[in-house]
Formats: C-alpha cells, sequence, structure tokens
C-alpha cells in the first residue's frame, strides 16, 4: 500500500512540475536571488518553488556518482531557494487568502509538503550543510576543512598525472599529500562525527585509488609485515618451548629408569646377602655335628 502511495505521489509530482515549467515559463527563475521584502503573488510564489524543486531533483539525480549534490551550484541554490519560498508559501496571503489554503491544504495527501520534505531529506541525509559556513548565504561559503579537502585532492590529482600513474614513483612523490588529506578528514570525523557526503566520497574514491589501482597502501603493508613477524616469532617460541620440555622430559625419564633398575639391584643384592650364610658359620655348623655312633649287635 505505502508503494502505490509513494509512486502515486511521485507520478503527480512529475506530472504536476513537467506542467509548470511548460504554462509558466518567464514566470520567475530559480537561480535568481529575489527581494523577499517585496510581497509577491501566491501564484508566483508556488511558480518559484516548482521550479526550484523540480530542479534540485533534476541535479540530484545527475550528480549521484561521483557524488556532488552538496556542492553543485545548481543545486545549492535550487535547494536554497526551495526552502525560501515553502516558508513563504506556509506564511503569505494573497487577498486575505493564505497561500497554504489555496496549494497546501486542498487535500489530505498533502503533496507540496512531502515533495518538499523529500527534497530537504536529500540535502539533510548527505549532510550537505557541512560543506559550509552557513546555507543561508546567496553565494556558496565552504567551510575551511572542506576547502582543504577540495585543495589537496586537486594537488592529488596533479600529481598522479604528473607521473603517468607511475606506480612506484606515486607512492613516494604523492604520498605526503594523500596522508595530509587522511588526516584532515579522520580529526574532522572524529570531532564532528557527520560528514558532508561530497567530501566523503572524495576521500573514499581517493583511498580506493591509492590502495587498488596505485597499491600504495603502506600501512596495509606494514601491518601485514609486522603480522608475519610476530607470527614468526611466536612460532618459534612455540616450537622451541615445546621442544625443550620434550628433551628435557625424555631426558628425566631416562635418569629415573636408570636410578629405578640401580635402587631395584641394589635391593636384590642386599637381600641375597641377608639370606646367604656366612663362612665362619658353615664351618662352626660342620663342626658342631656329632658323628653317629655305630650300633653294635
Amino acid at each position: 500500500m505505502k508503494l502505490i502511495i509513494i509512486s502515486g505521489v511521485f507520478a503527480i509530482f512529475l506530472i504536476t512540475f513537467s506542467s509548470a515549467f511548460e504554462s509558466n515559463k518567464g514566470k520567475g527563475n530559480c537561480f535568481q536571488n529575489y527581494d523577499l521584502n517585496h510581497t509577491m503573488p501566491c501564484s508566483q510564489i508556488y511558480n518559484i518553488f516548482n521550479k526550484c524543486t523540480g530542479k534540485f531533483i533534476e541535479v540530484a539525480l545527475n550528480t549521484s556518482d561521483p557524488f556532488k549534490l552538496c556542492t553543485d551550484k545548481h543545486a545549492y541554490k535550487s535547494h536554497r531557494n526551495l526552502k525560501l519560498f515553502f516558508n513563504l508559501l506556509s506564511t503569505s496571503q494573497d487577498h486575505n487568502t493564505t497561500c497554504s489554503d489555496i496549494y497546501m491544504n486542498k487535500n489530505s495527501m498533502g503533496i507540496v509538503s512531502k515533495i518538499n520534505s523529500f527534497a530537504n531529506s536529500l540535502w539533510d541525509n548527505a549532510f550537505c550543510d557541512d560543506c559550509y559556513v552557513n546555507t543561508t548565504a546567496i553565494s556558496q561559503n565552504y567551510s575551511d576543512y572542506a576547502n582543504q579537502i577540495f585543495k589537496l585532492k586537486q594537488e592529488y590529482t596533479n600529481c598522479t598525472k604528473n607521473y603517468n600513474n607511475n606506480q612506484s614513483v606515486i607512492c613516494t612523490e604523492c604520498e605526503d599529500i594523500y596522508t595530509q588529506m587522511n588526516i584532515i578528514f579522520n580529526h574532522h570525523k572524529e570531532k564532528f562525527g557527520n560528514i558532508c557526503f561530497d567530501i566523503e566520497d572524495i576521500v573514499n574514491k581517493t583511498r580506493i585509488e591509492w590502495s587498488t589501482k596505485f597499491k600504495c597502501c603502506k600501512d596495509k603493508k606494514d601491518s601485514l609485515t609486522a603480522f608475519y613477524s610476530l607470527f614468526s616469532t611466536i612460532l618459534t617460541l612455540a616450537v622451541f618451548f615445546y621442544g625443550s620440555v620434550y628433551c628435557f622430559g625424555s631426558r628425566n625419564s631416562i635418569v629415573e629408569t636408570i636410578d629405578a633398575n640401580h635402587i631395584v639391584n641394589n635391593s636384590t643384592t642386599t637381600v641375597s646377602d641377608r639370606n646367604a650364610p656366612s663362612s665362619s658359620q658353615s664351618s662352626s655348623s660342620s663342626s658342631n655335628v656329632k658323628p653317629k655312633e655305630s650300633i653294635n649287635p
């Protein structure tokens, strides 16, 4: 049911905005800077909102890969104006009738509000505000860290091109730029959590290129080397330990066997000595034996 409703919403959205573009040409430009202190009729406000929302979604589709929705100048201006004119649509009135009653409260579907929420969700879910000092300014005013990332990305691209994608040279000559980009990105992410997705996409694609295309992932190589070294050391110690235990165990077993045999032999000899009569006793016994007297008949 939800899928049917969503499909219906977007079908109506496409039809509405297509007809709006065709029937209202020249009646407002989404990229124009308007004097909001000047009163506008509801029809003009609605027309500009239509154009800005449609343009923003069009740009979103065209900047999905590589992702540039947040930093595209047309996306920035159209998103800024669609927010401004939606607010005007919600608060303005024309001939004692509010614009919201004319365009937003006609039925329970609330197409205008849903389309506005959808457009804003694209911007918000990409954390586009993180790219800017503020998003209310007429011109794009990037934050310091965003400017640093853009600058380092350009330097990295120039560096890889200068060495004609030579893997061994790039890994050495472009490493400082790549490392600095990651330091700035990681520091900002640890501090603020959310990252403007344009910047995250730039850094992620740079990392993939660095590790898979140029195979310069030094940290990974160092980790593997350290792992194998540690594994070899542990294996050697284990073999030495168990070998030592086996050798000492065998030696002790042999010694114990020899000692046991020696004790048994000594015990046997002692018992034999005790049971055997001495020579003096034998002779004494022989001398004490009297010869039998002969019996005369």
